[in-house]
């Protein structure tokens, strides 16, 4: 006979999102999970389950269900409805191959508990993932440290209070475990892995740790804390993380939240992500970081509105990728443009250092040529190196016209018109000190004196002069 409950009732059927997680393993291939099944809460499909204690033992001996597709771990509920081809009676087919399967289930009545989670009262189940036939989840559970869930219950009895539905009788169907990026209706509700000692350690699941923080519920800090079971059980959060200390590893997105080894981020694109630090990690594996389904919730209770924060941030994030895409096209059209202008002022500097270079030489031949004394060829060598050459091609005038080649003229016809003045006067002090009797015979210049009288005549007019 079958441990699992099967129920014929031709209610209404629908969803409430949970929470799961691994416990210890046990005889080797039966791995133990905890779950948030149910609470009390107006969720996001304005649903609100009522009567929790008197439905608590229907979860025992229900299954829990999981679909692969692909090389997908976990989907969402994955079936098809059909008829009966003889009664015409719909019943939902679990036949296909990406259908949700069963991976385990809930033994007994006092594997199903209440217990106050921040607040809110709950239903959590012990139950038991056939890891023989589940590698693959049990792996998923284990890295991540929780996942989604959502329960299936079969409507007996409700009612409407104003647009609510309010569910007194209910019954029981199933759990499915949640890929991350299905998105959840009700915060906190999840599936968790615990330690193999036997305690459990809190997480908080990773769709609905994003949701925290964007849907007007009170933000939960990253701090040590206790939570009161049904029996009195101490229950301790995870490492500590902080904001601050978090930023500089995710370089490439915003940290918006962090709870416990869980950081809610956004991407570059204004994409919701997850990451899950394994024990002790202290770097960041880019391949880890995943995105997940995000809502914001306007207001409260019946008016409340869900918008899914894609939406929310979607606009702004379109003009932000725009503007970002004009700057982008700007910026590489400037460095473009910076570089045609380095390239022209490279070859400008290049041609004025010529002009220096050859106005230099050019001066300094002339004055040789004309200068009438010697003029050494090294006089202006300190001026051709290419510190003074540089110096002098960035000379400009007052209207900022290029003039380092003229200044460089005029230095080289100052050193040499020194030289020719020290040259000519010593010329003359040398004409003076002739004596008048000195015959003009040794000088062989056109205006040496002819006698020794013209001789002192004449320099005696030069002194008188």
């Amino acid at each position: 006979m079958s441990k699992f409950k099967t129920v014929q009732s031709g209610g209404k059927i629908v969803s409430f999102e949970g929470q799961l997680r691994l416990l210890a393993v046990k005889d080797g291939w039966l791995q133990r999970v905890e779950v948030r099944l149910l609470n009390s809460e107006l969720n996001r499909n304005g649903w609100i389950y009522t009567n929790l204690a008197a439905h608590r033992k229907l979860f025992a001996r229900t299954p829990i269900l999981c679909a692969y597709v692909g090389d997908k771990i976990a989907d969402g509920h994955n079936f098809t409805m059909r008829k009966d081809a003889r009664t015409g009676e719909e019943y939902a087919d679990f036949t296909a191959a990406t259908a949700e399967r069963i991976v385990g289930y809930f033994a007994k009545d006092e594997d199903i508990r209440l217990e106050t989670i921040d607040g809110k009262e709950w239903i959590v189940g012990v139950g038991t993932i056939f890891t023989w036939y589940n590698r693959q989840l049990v792996e998923k559970l284990k890295e991540r440290g929780s996942l989604s869930v959502s329960i299936e219950t079969l409507i007996d009895e409700m009612h409407f209070e104003g647009d609510v539905e309010v569910f007194t009788k209910y019954q029981i169907l199933g759990t499915t475990i949640l890929n991350e990026k299905v998105n959840p209706a009700v915060v906190g509700a999840n599936i968790k892995t615990l330690q193999c000692n036997g305690s459990i350690q809190e997480f908080t699941m990773r769709v609905a740790s994003f949701d925290e923080q964007r849907s007007g519920l009170p933000k939960q800090e990253p701090q040590t804390q206790n939570q009161n079971s049904e029996k009195g059980e101490a229950r301790t959060m995870a490492k500590v993380r902080k904001i601050d200390d978090l930023r500089s590893l995710f370089p490439t997105h915003t940290v918006l939240g962090v709870n416990g080894q869980s950081v809610a981020l956004l991407d570059e694109r204004g994409h919701a992500c997850l990451y899950t630090f394994r024990d002790d990690e202290t770097t960041v594996v880019n391949e880890q970081i995943v995105e997940v389904a995000a809502n914001s919730i306007f207001g409260e209770g019946d008016g409340a509105i869900t918008v899914p924060a894609e939406l929310l941030v979607g606009e702004v994030q379109a003009r932000l990728n725009a503007t970002k895409t004009a700057l982008d096209k700007v910026t590489a059209e400037n460095a473009e443009l910076k570089a045609k202008i380095n390239a022209m002022a490279e070859a400008e500097h290049r041609r004025r250092v010529e002009l220096v270079k050859n106005a230099i030489k050019d001066k300094l031949h002339y004055m040789q040529a004309n200068g009438g004394c010697e003029i050494e060829d090294t006089l202006c060598d300190d001026m051709l190196t290419e510190d003074c050459l540089n110096a002098y091609a960035e000379r400009v005038d007052g209207d900022g016209n290029f003039c380092g080649d003229k200044d460089a003229a005029k230095e080289v016809g100052a050193r040499c018109a020194e030289l020719i003045c020290e040259a000519h006067k010593a010329r003359q002090n040398a004409q003076r000190t002739r004596y008048a009797w000195e015959t003009g015979e040794e000088d062989n210049g056109a205006n040496a004196p002819k006698s020794g009288v013209e001789s002192v005549l004449k320099e005696y007019a030069a002194n008188k002069n």
